[in-house]
């Protein structure tokens, strides 16, 4: 690993979080900006302090992810599960 990058490994153990919970922000399109090399994810250590310094909150009104978190609820409202060959298969309501 390169001096100023830190990997999605080293990143779980910072942050004490999920595999999964990096992977979902990098597919919303949240978290802190990362760097694709074929499979590996890196993450520079200056976007990781960034992202840190922009999530302090001074109460949990002010809570960054509540926006994320809405978003997510409100796609699983569109979303609908229907069964197909024993598969559950998502599929968007009409009109959205």
């Amino acid at each position: 690993m390169q001096p100023g990058f830190l990997t999605t490994k080293d990143l779980i153990i910072r942050w004490n979080v999920a595999y999964n919970t990096l992977y979902k922000w990098r597919l919303k399109g949240f978290g802190p900006k990362f760097h694709k090399m074929g499979t590996r994810v890196n993450y520079r250590l200056e976007d990781i302090e960034a992202f840190e310094n922009n999530s302090r909150c001074r109460s949990t009104s002010e809570y960054p992810l509540k926006d994320l978190e809405q978003t997510i609820d409100q796609q699983r409202k569109n979303t609908r599960t229907e069964k197909f060959s024993g598969y559950a298969i998502p599929f968007r309501k009409k009109g959205n």
